[in-house]
């Protein structure tokens, strides 16, 4: 009995000896951070930069629109300094005018078949074309057949009238023909017309090849008067007349003229659906800054057949590239071709047709453009001052 009981008393002081050896649990720090609240500080920071990045992306947006707002009202700027310049130019030569009227540098005078006389200054006559000066300073130009009779003061101020062999005598004139009378200060380009552009040197090199024997480089853009280009329209004519002149009716989507090599920003063309000289199924009406008439093309879009090849057979010239002028068109494919043809019409006018065929010898556009001297020259002159 006594034996059992010391060795349970040695039982139990054994295990609290044990359970006193054991290490404590080691204490929880106080700044540990729980997984949830980190991972929500990392989303939010990634929000920030999200946010900031946003803002820096908006704030290059911004400076770049104001950087082209700056340059946008520079050129406006330099726009208006020129319309100011020019308004003040005109109105110095209107107010000349007037002296000169007073002086009697005015004396001619022009009756017209309507029955309407007309105080001018006579500057001559070039291929039927009767051109004046009006005291305004504006210079016209009429069709000799309107005119009834003139009188025209000599050097010596004796009076005369214009003999038979001056003013023919009137003759019926074609049915969609106008009378030719209009005034005109010139060609009319942007102010950026001259600045060098970036541009295709294929095209540019096909435009110099195409024309360099046709004229001569000349940055001329005084009127040019009594050149026709196109049944009954002229070059520098306001557009609404030769619009009617041409007969032209419906709505025509407009388009600036890019082409490498022609005044940049200063010509628009106007597209005409209709049928024109048998064959083509466009025209291209291209105007200055002033709706003036400077150029037309006609366009056959879906060709019959053949157009300066003699039969589908003959292989076409794969040196050009540059098939379409006034809409900047070139051939996509090294073995497609072009063939040209240009043919002086009359001593101020040119007319340049065109055959683009693809690489099965197959006629895919056909192009006649009536283009006048001056243009000519202008491009010309941009080519070799620019390329």
């Amino acid at each position: 009995m006594h034996r059992k009981k010391h060795i349970l008393g040695f039982t139990l002081l054994a295990g609290l000896t044990a359970g006193c050896s054991q290490p404590a649990p080691a204490p929880v720090p106080s700044d540990t951070v729980p997984v949830s609240v980190l991972e929500e500080a990392q989303a939010q920071i990634k929000s920030v930069r999200a946010d900031l990045e946003a803002e820096r992306a908006q704030r290059n947006l911004l400076e770049e629109q104001l950087n082209n707002l700056t340059q946008e009202s520079d050129e406006l700027i330099h726009q208006l300094m020129s319309d100011v310049a020019e308004e003040k130019s005109r109105a110095e030569l209107a107010k000349a005018a007037s002296e000169e009227e007073k002086e009697g540098v005015y004396p001619d005078e022009i009756t017209f078949q309507t029955g309407t006389k007309t105080r001018c200054r006579v500057l001559g006559v070039v291929d039927g074309i009767l051109n004046v000066q009006l005291p305004t300073g504006e210079k016209k130009m009429a069709r000799l057949s309107s005119v009834a009779s003139a009188r025209v003061r000599t050097e010596a101020n004796a009076e005369r009238a214009v003999d038979e062999n001056w003013v023919p005598a009137p003759g019926p004139e074609p049915a969609n023909r106008i009378f030719p009378s209009f005034s005109t200060d010139g060609l009319k380009l942007s102010s950026f017309w001259n600045i060098p552009v970036p541009a295709s040197t294929q095209k540019t090199a096909d435009l110099q090849r195409l024309l360099k024997e046709h004229g001569t480089p000349d940055d001329d853009l005084t009127p040019k008067l009594g050149a026709e280009l196109y049944k009954g329209v002229y070059y520098l004519m306001p557009m609404n007349q030769a619009v009617e002149a041409l007969g032209l009716t419906g709505s025509a989507p407009r388009r600036q003229l890019g082409t490498a090599g022609f005044p940049q920003k200063s010509l628009t063309y106007y597209e005409y659906k209709g049928s024109f000289d048998d064959r083509f199924d466009k025209l291209l009406l291209v105007t200055d800054l002033d709706s003036q008439v400077v150029a037309i093309q006609l366009v056959e879009s879906n060709p019959i057949g053949v157009f300066l090849r003699s039969s589908i057979y003959e292989r076409p010239d794969s040196s050009w590239h540059l098939f379409n002028l006034v809409e900047g068109r070139t051939k996509g494919r090294s073995e497609s071709g072009v063939n040209y043809r240009v043919k002086r019409i009359s001593e101020n006018m040119l007319r340049i047709d065109s055959e683009y065929t693809n690489s099965k010898r197959e006629t895919r556009e056909c192009n006649r453009l009536f283009i006048p001297q001056p243009l000519v020259d202008l491009i010309l002159h941009l080519i070799q001052t620019k390329y």
